[in-house]
């Protein structure tokens, strides 16, 4: 499976650094809590791998904050983003969209496996109080090889802090050019889908909302 070579990648870039190579949780079952939740809905299998392998908070420290943009949800984090999601808010997001990562309102989510449409698996981002839903990666092995050239490219230090070695990124992007997604095999190329009308939503999308 590549998500597993993505986070090898990842976790050797990380060691290669001085930081320790990633390890998995202690307890895995709230994946069971989590299956019961979304059915009939189902987490694809590279989500499903990255939280059986990798604990962003191991030691119950979240020492990743910096690797990402918003930071890397652990599991109960994103369950818990997700069971919010569905609640009452000026906008509303499908239970299609399982949120991975949260940074200041800005939240990267995965569109979930769908057994009356097809996989899922892409990464979405939105802001909490924007308006769209935008294409971000076609999976998460894309957003962690990003991660892994990241780390490599030498933008990542280490700091300590009352014993705690924290991941500290040192090098900021200035003047960003936008990155290009490639086109998503079904929605195609530049993909947005509006949060005020779930009308313009896929219809996959709709039956969870």
């Amino acid at each position: 499976m590549r998500i597993d070579d993505s986070i090898a990648a990842l976790s050797s870039a990380l060691n290669d650094i001085g930081f320790g190579p990633l390890q998995p949780p202690k307890d895995l079952t709230l994946l069971a809590e989590i299956d019961a939740a979304i059915a009939p809905l189902t987490v694809p299998a590279e989500l499903r791998r990255f939280w059986e392998t990798v604990d962003v908070y191991a030691g119950g420290i979240q020492t990743l904050d910096d690797l990402s943009w918003p930071s890397l949800h652990d599991m109960p984090g994103a369950f818990e983003d997700w069971e919010t999601s569905r609640g009452d808010q000026p906008l509303i997001s499908p239970a299609a969209l399982f949120p991975i990562a949260y940074s200041s309102q800005l939240v990267v989510a995965m569109e979930l496996d769908d057994p009356r449409h097809g996989p899922g698996g892409a990464l979405f981002g939105y802001d909490l109080v924007g308006t769209e839903f935008a294409l971000e990666y076609l999976s998460l092995s894309d957003w962690l090889d990003e991660m892994t050239v990241d780390v490599r490219g030498g933008k990542f230090g280490i700091r300590t802090l009352h014993g705690q070695d924290y991941l500290h990124r040192i090098v900021w992007d200035d003047n960003i050019e936008p990155r290009a997604v490639p086109p998503h095999p079904e929605y195609g190329e530049a993909v947005v889908f509006s949060r005020e009308d779930s009308g313009t939503w896929p219809l996959h999308w709709q039956r969870s909302a």
